[in-house]
């Protein structure tokens, strides 16, 4: 083709020689040309070729571009973008935004350009050219070789007058070769933003993200960038002007949330509910979710964001507590999902502070919930209705002692002896007993079994005073009943919960004659006698906690008392043994056994000061017997 030499006005051919690259794109190799060529600016190449200046930066006149260079139009046109006038810019099938790309923003990696020379070729000064990802608003850091892109002068790009001006190594002035520049490779650790973005575009291998993926190129940079800026400086991060993350932070920190798809973005979102700053529990998505929900409610329309909105809409749902009718993105929800303690008192009306209690008793409440105000702690929809489907029938202490129709001394009795199990004890914090109405309705079931109600009392007696009259305890007798020792031999129709049931005296009697009225362990003398030791001795061993009791009522008069189960004290004394226990074994007096033992260095294991008697462990005692036998 010839063109037209305004200073000879001579005709002259155009040279087009010079290395080809697969991603230059049309104004790029436009500029080698009219480098290659003599002429002073791409305006002025422009002007010779016929070509508006404006329509090759914008990529609409590929082919003229590709017929001078004498390349193939499709290659040239697969990586020039092309700007639409719907202030959009098209790459094959992906779309940006007008503003993702600009012609007179141009960021260069010195690393790419000395690579450039690896290649040979007549023409060395031609070899440096421009990638066509360069240009976008987006792309600050090069993902081949992980070092920061270099930002070319604008003014000196956008009116280029000098030939020199022309060749990309000279975009930030005609002083300063910006491939002579030594950067450091490979210290910008994670770029995944940056090659999901070329990716995407064609310049690099395609990495995959369900959830951006789907949507437009444009439209996934904005949600990294609003989403990202979250991530990284909270609820109320952005990076517009005056923002507080910067693009390239903010880009990176939104890749890292979509890499896994739903997962990362819940995770995200996780972390901003328990984090949020809620006041006297105004709960609500703006609170938790900050400018991730105003973008996506108010600042945006985009239906292209309909599938993020619908996730966020779901997890808001599922983790923030709100009311029935509730609206998220202008829709409402249906039932609530998440409760808080208060709302949680209010569905099994009592106070939120008995509601902490008792949902920490159930298990449903964390260590951490102990700090955390009553609109803090959260619980699901399915914890809630197991709660109250179990306490839907709950009583108090005195409710079901009136339900029971006992004196409190024997439920006291039937509670601590285990009999009657309560369905929280106050041993899980719970401020007082909680029963069942179903538990104590199957007790008394499980009592009288198909017994009748009569009116006659001749010869039968109720449960308290069956255990009064027989020496024993309503504890016993009641245990009796339900091992079926004894059997319910009518219902008194007069009385009331455990009063009707009616046993036979004698038969009470003949049992605790008997012995098969089982104590709970042996007295704490019956325990006295068999150790040998004094009351203050075995009262001090048990003040130390060496020696446990269990305490119930019992006896004629259905008073506390205290027992030692025979395994309590089987544990005690196979661990210990008194020094008048070794004395005796050997035919000595404490006095001379003690001395002999710490002059082998054995010392006791409970010392007389702490309880009254020495005591040293069974297993030492073995080890020294030889000794105390030849010295005795």
């Amino acid at each position: 083709m010839n063109v037209i030499n305004r200073s000879t006005a001579v005709r002259r051919p155009l040279a087009c020689r010079g290395p080809l690259w697969t991603d230059e794109p049309a104004y790029a190799r436009a500029n080698r040309l009219a480098l290659m060529n003599g002429i002073n600016s791409l305006a002025s190449f422009g002007g010779e070729m016929r070509i508006p200046y404006r329509q090759i930066i914008w990529g609409w006149r590929n082919a003229e571009i590709a017929a001078l260079a004498g390349m193939d139009p499709a290659n040239l046109g697969a990586v020039t973008f092309r700007v639409g006038d719907d202030d959009r810019v098209r790459l094959g099938d992906e779309v940006l935004h007008i503003d993702d790309w600009s012609y007179n923003v141009l960021r260069v990696c010195p690393a790419c350009l000395r690579s450039d020379f690896e290649r040979e070729s007549r023409f060395p000064d031609l070899l440096p050219h421009i990638r066509s990802w360069w240009n976008l608003d987006a792309i600050e850091v090069c993902p081949l070789h992980r070092t920061p892109l270099l930002g070319g002068n604008p003014d000196i790009f956008g009116h280029r007058n000098d030939p020199k001006i022309l060749d990309v190594r000279f975009v930030a002035g005609v002083d300063c070769d910006l491939s002579s520049l030594q950067v450091e490779v490979g210290i910008v650790e994670d770029v995944r933003a940056e090659s999901y973005i070329l990716g995407r575009l064609g310049f690099m291998p395609r990495v995959r993200s369900e959830i951006l993926d789907d949507l437009p190129l444009w439209n996934a940079i904005r949600l990294m960038d609003r989403f990202g800026a979250v991530a990284a400086a909270g609820v109320r991060g952005f990076t517009s002007l005056g923002g507080s993350v910067s693009k390239r932070e903010a880009l990176s920190a939104g890749y890292a949330v979509f890499a896994d798809g739903k997962d990362g973005l819940f995770c995200l979102l996780d972390r901003l509910v328990a984090d949020a700053d809620v006041a006297r529990g105004k709960w609500g998505p703006r609170v938790a979710y900050g400018r991730i929900y105003e973008w996506l409610s108010h600042d945006t329309r985009e239906e292209a964001y309909d599938p993020v909105r619908e996730l966020v809409r779901q997890h808001a749902i599922d983790n923030i507590p709100m009311a029935a009718g509730d609206l998220v993105f202008d829709r409402p929800i249906g039932d609530r999902h998440v409760f808080t303690l208060w709302h949680v008192s209010r569905e099994l009306k009592t106070t939120p502070s008995a509601t902490r209690r008792i949902l920490k008793a159930m298990g449903h409440l964390s260590p951490d919930d102990d700090v955390k105000e009553n609109w803090q702690v959260l619980l699901r929809k399915p914890v809630v209705d197991q709660v109250t489907a179990d306490l839907a029938d709950w009583l108090g202490f005195n409710e079901a002692r009136a339900l029971l129709g006992l004196p409190r001394a024997p439920m006291d009795a039937l509670l601590q002896s285990g009999v009657l199990k309560a369905f929280l004890s106050v041993s899980t914090g719970v401020a007082e007993h909680i029963f069942r109405r179903r538990d104590l309705d199957a007790f008394m079931t499980s009592l009288v079994g198909g017994a009748p109600f009569s009116r006659k009392t001749e010869g039968l007696c109720d449960v308290v005073q069956a255990g009064r009259r027989s020496g024993t305890s309503t504890t016993d007798v009641v245990a009796a009943l339900l091992a079926g020792r004894l059997t319910c031999c009518g219902r008194l129709s007069s009385a009331t919960g455990m009063m009707q049931v009616l046993v036979d005296i004698e038969a009470v009697r003949a049992l605790r004659a008997s012995g098969e009225v089982r104590r709970p362990g042996m007295t704490v003398e019956d325990a006295r006698r068999k150790l040998g030791v004094t009351w203050p001795v075995v009262s001090n061993l048990i003040g130390l906690g060496l020696i446990k009791t269990i305490e119930t009522r019992a006896g004629p008069k259905n008073r506390k008392q205290s027992f030692i189960e025979d395994s309590e004290l089987e544990a005690f004394t196979a661990e210990f043994v008194s020094a008048t226990e070794i004395a005796e074994a050997r035919k000595t007096h404490v006095r001379v056994l003690v001395p002999a033992l710490r002059k082998q260095g054995i010392e006791p294991a409970i010392e007389k000061t702490a309880v009254g008697q020495y005591f040293y462990t069974r297993e030492k005692f073995t080890l020294s017997r030889a000794v105390v036998e030849s010295e005795h």
